[in-house]
């Protein structure tokens, strides 16, 4: 299947809406490759109007501190902790992940006490949605159709073993590098209204999930 790209030199819809592009959109966000291995990435560019660009700055940022520093045992996602996060990221979201995490009287293998801090689930989401409409434009080129809905998207640990075993039956895709994020996209089995589209980052042991569904279908991921 043909996959599609932002191309500056046509005129090209939002990945988002059915505003003209302006700009290019990184999908996943650019902030998620680390410049040692930006150069050696094909990283996907989908068209985008301005508000949709811009809209989500922050959120993205949030995103990849979460998403890196959950995935802190794979190199690449310490390696982007180290450059983008501890030496200049934002202060103010540092700042406020500081203040929300609590100890879980757990020591590390250098006996540092563990700390957790509650997830946004709001802001994640937000960029879930926009990787997630990314990449059914790359594989339609066309945005998400008027009446079908992106269902909330879940982890690994809730997913019907049947819905995982059809998610594994997938290839395996990667945008830009394959230890950074990896994809699987397929329409769901005997049901043509709806797309499973599976994503992990940095070579994580869960997967974060979600379903594009038609109006007429209940989208359910658990």
């Amino acid at each position: 299947m043909y996959r599609y790209i932002y191309d500056r030199s046509r005129k090209q819809l939002c990945f988002m809406c059915d505003q003209p592009a302006d700009t290019g959109e990184h999908i996943p966000p650019k902030g998620f490759f680390t410049t040692s291995i930006r150069s050696n990435c094909q990283l996907l560019t989908v068209p985008a109007c301005n508000y949709h660009n811009e809209s989500t700055k922050k959120d993205d940022e949030y995103a990849r501190t979460v998403i890196a520093a959950g995935s802190y045992e794979n190199k690449l996602a310490w390696d982007l902790l180290e450059e983008r996060v501890f030496p200049g990221g934002s202060s103010g979201l540092i700042t406020s992940l500081y203040e929300k995490m609590v100890p879980i009287g757990i020591l590390d293998s250098g006996g540092e006490e563990l700390y957790k801090f509650d997830i946004e689930r709001s802001r994640l989401g937000r960029v879930i949605e926009k990787i997630i409409a990314g990449i059914y434009w790359h594989k339609n080129g066309s945005r998400i159709p008027d009446g079908y809905t992106i269902a909330p998207y879940s982890r690994d640990h809730k997913i019907k073993s049947n819905l995982w075993n059809e998610i594994l039956s997938l290839p395996t895709q990667y945008l830009g590098h394959p230890d950074v994020f990896q994809f699987k996209y397929g329409e769901k089995a005997n049901d043509k209204n709806a797309v499973i589209i599976a994503m992990a980052f940095f070579k994580a042991s869960y997967i974060i999930l979600s379903c594009i569904c038609s109006k007429n279908e209940t989208p359910k991921v658990e």
